[in-house]
């Protein structure tokens, strides 16, 4: 995993609609190293991808898992770094890769839209955030069709372990905590 820093590299238009509630600046105001190993991979994002090209091939290739979450936290924040997740994606066309985003508005995602092996999900559902509150949760269901999440409802159900959903969907929705 590549987890970026929240709001830093999450599109301006999230300030209205989903900064109040989010997980990932939840956990970089409780942990200080969360934070800062989320700038350092930033850092490293935008200053040097062909570094953090390689650091991500390298960790995969030492990895058995054949299913791989780019960022749980933070967002695409430029086409360079969508460019280097497909690179990455491009050298193991035999594993899969998930990802969500808000940024599909406002980025150039055509270099990982063309890829068999990623599917990334829009992290809004016609305009609504895909997480909230059990009310949210069963309109998003009702009128679109969205996935609930069992990990956002069970404590003891894992993303990857007990639900694949994610791999090949795009609709999922999560019960904010």
């Amino acid at each position: 995993m590549w987890p970026l820093p929240a709001r830093k590299t999450c599109p301006e238009y999230c300030k209205k609609i989903c900064w109040k509630n989010c997980f990932a600046w939840k956990a970089e105001r409780i942990w200080p190293d969360v934070k800062l190993h989320r700038a350092v991979n930033y850092h490293l994002a935008s200053t040097a991808p062909k570094l953090m090209i390689e650091l991500n091939v390298r960790q995969m290739r030492r990895s058995k898992l054949e299913v791989y979450r780019p960022h749980p936290a933070g967002d695409f924040f430029n086409n360079q770094y969508i460019r280097s997740w497909a690179t990455i994606a491009k050298e193991f066309p035999e594993k899969t890769f998930y990802t969500m985003t808000k940024a599909l508005p406002v980025l150039n995602f055509k270099p990982l839209l063309k890829l068999d092996n990623f599917n990334l999900i829009d992290s809004m559902i016609d305009g609504h955030v895909n997480f909230g509150n059990a009310e949210h949760i069963h309109m998003l269901q009702e009128e679109y069709g969205a996935f609930l999440c069992p990990a956002s409802v069970d404590k003891k159900k894992f993303c990857n372990v007990d639900c694949t959903y994610c791999h090949t969907n795009s609709t999922p929705a999560f019960l904010q905590h």
